[in-house]
């Protein structure tokens, strides 16, 4: 049987000095049945003019250049819906995939599939390594290195914390028919992409690493770890920002997602239930708000910040 094919969604921006290294990882991979859609924002570092250089060799790379910046969610959005396999993993531009990335990934999400239907939204994530720009090892497990628990990917817990690193996503037709295309109003494409899988399917994740993770000084997220005095300085910073309402942020994502799918979210009474009740907090007054948060279960991984949703959730 043929092997299914994987779209890879790759978003750049001024990655010239490491899109090779990430390149040559995606073509070494076990699994070969790939195409790479490649979504450029505008780089002026020469990014272009390397990818083209490789896709003279690569009849599976293809290129779109944005004629105006979209920003990192929006190149996403647009390398998603140009994919045509039954299977999108999401990739970016500085990392390095190791050998079984796609093989280890796309046999877990057949396994789901086969418990339900190819129609079902799927979605699986793994652990990454976090190492530096010459791809010394820094921590083994990203899970580790931010507190992180992948237990914490069920609806409740997706709507304040984002569990699930973009890179290491694989994810099937279904969830992109469903999820694109993406609001402005959603915090990162890949919660977006989690949000959707545990609304409406299954959610697994890998406990090994499949992505060496780089850390420089122009990474767009990236792994950086706040101690408690510094984490809740940026609690307050942000509380302040937004007239004290730390979820304003979430709570505008959670009312995207419920316009974005209102025809289908009584698919799923119970998790319609959930995206309301997290909704209605922006309307509860202090102590409504802690009650709201405790009944439903809407925590984060580590103790300091669920602390921070209790004091100013």
């Amino acid at each position: 049987m043929a092997e299914p094919l994987v779209s890879i969604a790759l978003a750049t921006y001024n990655g010239a000095k490491y899109i090779r290294e990430q390149l040559a990882s995606i073509f070494a991979q076990t699994h070969q049945h790939l195409e790479v859609i490649v979504f450029d924002d505008g780089s002026t570092d020469g990014t272009l003019e390397i990818l083209k250089e490789i896709s003279w060799n690569r009849h599976n790379l293809i290129i779109h250049a944005n004629a105006q910046q979209a920003g990192v969610v929006q190149n996403f959005s647009r390398a998603m819906a140009a994919a045509t396999g039954d299977y999108i993993a999401l990739c970016d531009q500085d990392d390095v995939w190791l050998p079984d990335k796609l093989k280890t990934s796309l046999a877990r999400l057949q396994e789901l599939e086969k418990s339900s239907s190819k129609e079902t939204p799927a979605l699986v994530f793994t652990d990454l390594k976090v190492v530096d720009e010459n791809l010394e090892v820094i921590d083994a497990s990203y899970w580790h290195h931010m507190g992180l628990n992948p237990e914490n990917n069920s609806l409740n817990r997706a709507l304040v914390e984002n569990v699930a690193t973009g890179c290491t996503i694989l994810l099937n037709k279904a969830t992109k028919d469903l999820a694109l295309p993406i609001p402005k109003e959603a915090l990162m494409h890949d919660v977006w992409l989690l949000l959707t899988a545990s609304y409406f399917g299954q959610v697994k994740y890998l406990c090994e690493p499949t992505v060496l993770y780089r850390q420089h000084s122009f990474n767009a997220v990236g792994a950086r770890r706040k101690g408690l005095f510094r984490h809740l300085a940026f609690v307050l910073e942000k509380a302040l920002k937004n007239n004290l309402q730390l979820l304003s942020d979430e709570i505008k994502q959670a009312e995207a997602f419920h316009l974005h799918h209102q025809n289908r979210l009584s698919l799923n009474l119970a998790n319609k239930r959930i995206l309301e009740a997290f909704i209605s907090l922006k309307d509860k007054g202090f102590l409504a708000r802690k009650q709201q948060l405790i009944k439903y279960r809407f925590y984060r991984s580590s103790w300091k910040n669920n602390l921070s949703l209790l004091l100013r959730g």
